[in-house]
């Protein structure tokens, strides 16, 4: 019972770091495209 929980816990930290990796990266993305705009006007 106890290793399953640890294996849960694994997992879900597993899916944080992902998500905090992609929002990382869509804000890069974002970032890039304001600038991209700022310095074409």
């Amino acid at each position: 019972m106890m290793s399953l929980y640890v294996i849960l816990l694994k997992i879900l930290k597993e899916v944080y770091e992902y998500i905090k990796a992609s929002e990382l990266y869509a804000k890069h993305i974002i970032i890039m495209q304001v600038l991209r705009m700022v310095f074409n006007t």
